[in-house]
């Protein structure tokens, strides 16, 4: 059951994202419940995609946590240096994540930013 269940949900997310991307072509994605932006549900994705995943391996003996997170908005070639954060800033919460204990068991399937957890709004899952 669990198994089915797991598949539902990746299932479920595949048919969201292209969805979404239908009702933005014709501006009509807030109307029916989604984020105004691209950025913002792919971020809701990530997020969905990173329960999913962490639901498939919680019972995995090799304890592997799971976990997404957000650098903020660094300052880089990408956003022509428009970014509030230096390089090492935002590499501050991948870093904490990659050198958490071996047996830490949290975070576990979340969104890490500034080295805490964000919920998602509810209404975009």
């Amino acid at each position: 059951m669990r198994e089915q269940y797991i598949n539902f949900c990746w299932f479920s997310l595949s048919l969201t994202s292209p969805f979404f991307f239908r009702l933005a072509e014709i501006g009509d994605q807030k109307k029916e419940g989604f984020a105004d932006s691209a950025y913002g549900m792919s971020k809701v994705g990530l997020c969905k995609a990173t329960e999913i995943l962490a639901e498939q391996y919680k019972s995995d003996p090799r304890h592997i946590l799971i976990n997404s997170c957000c650098p903020g908005y660094v300052s880089t070639d990408l956003n022509d240096h428009k970014g509030v954060k230096t390089i090492l800033e935002g590499a501050d919460t991948p870093f904490y994540l990659a050198t958490l204990p071996d047996d830490a068991a949290e975070p576990y399937g979340e969104f890490i930013s500034e080295r805490k957890v964000v919920k998602i709004d509810a209404k975009y899952r």
